[in-house]
């Protein structure tokens, strides 16, 4: 199988069709799964510092054509994942280079609703 030696962690996504697992081994593999066809949609070598959790993005899509997004985070590690193709893209989070980047353990996003003007 495609994770070696357990799964650290594993989100649905909000409409319930798309898994994202993150692999144990040494190059903490991601996949994205269609998990109701049984079928890999994208993977890649998550990075070389354990990961602890990742995250879709509220409004992730469903990875056939709309933008699916996510975030890992763990040993010294914040990306921002995007599927291309069957590849994932990551992009390293900044944190404007103030200190050295901690060990991050959970993560989760934020949904502002915006109200419009008070009358």
């Amino acid at each position: 199988g495609v994770h070696r030696e357990g799964i650290a962690d594993m989100k649905f996504s909000r409409d319930g069709n798309m898994l994202v697992s993150v692999d144990m081994a040494d190059d903490h593999v991601i996949c994205i799964w269609d998990w109701r066809k049984a079928r890999k949609v994208a993977s890649a070598s998550g990075d070389s510092a354990p990961i602890a959790a990742v995250h879709l993005c509220p409004d992730a899509g469903n990875a056939e054509g709309e933008r699916f997004t996510f975030v890992s985070v763990g040993d010294r590690h914040v990306k921002f994942w995007e599927i291309q193709g069957t590849t994932l893209k990551a992009e390293r989070g900044n944190f404007e280079h103030r200190g050295s980047l901690q060990g991050i353990f959970s993560v989760n996003f934020l949904e502002l609703k915006h109200r419009g003007k008070p009358k």
